[in-house]
C-alpha cells in the first residue's frame, strides 16, 4: 500500500486528507481501512480558506523559510513553475492538483506555522486566514 511505502521513507502520518469533493476516493479509502484494519484516518480536506489566501500563506512561509519544497517533490516543483492567474486576474483552476494536495495537509494547522506578524503584513485579507 502506498501509505506504508511512504512511511518507510518519510515517517508515519496517521491522518490522510482527501479532497472533500472526491466522495468516491474517500469511500474507497474508508472501505480499505475496514477490510485491512488500517490505523489511518481518512478525512475530507479543509477548504474554508480561499485559494488566494492559501497561496499567500505558502508564499509568506517560503519567504520566512518556514516551508520547504525538497528536490524529490518534482511534481510539486513543476506545478509551482506553471501555476498562475487567468486572463481575469484570478487564480487558474488548473495545474494545482499537487499544490492543493499539500495545502490539504497543512490547512488545519496553518495557525501553528510561521511568524504571524510577518504573515499578517503580507496577507491582504487577514480575516480569511482565521477561517
Amino acid at each position: 500500500m502506498f501509505l506504508e511505502e511512504c512511511k518507510e521513507e518519510w515517517g508515519f502520518a496517521r491522518t490522510v486528507f482527501i479532497d472533500s469533493a472526491d466522495a468516491a476516493t474517500i469511500a474507497e479509502a474508508q472501505k480499505s481501512k475496514r477490510i485491512n484494519n488500517l490505523v489511518y484516518e481518512f478525512v475530507g480536506s479543509w477548504k474554508k480558506t480561499k485559494n488566494i489566501t492559501r497561496v499567500q500563506l505558502q508564499q509568506s512561509w517560503l519567504h520566512t523559510e518556514d516551508f520547504y519544497i525538497v528536490d524529490e517533490c518534482q511534481d510539486y516543483i513543476d506545478e509551482m513553475n506553471v501555476y498562475g492567474y487567468n486572463e481575469n486576474g484570478e487564480l487558474e483552476d488548473a495545474n494545482d492538483h499537487v499544490i492543493q494536495g499539500g495545502q490539504y495537509a497543512w490547512l488545519p494547522y496553518k495557525k501553528e506555522i510561521g511568524n504571524w506578524e510577518i504573515i499578517k503584513a503580507i496577507i491582504k485579507d487577514a480575516d480569511d486566514v482565521a477561517a
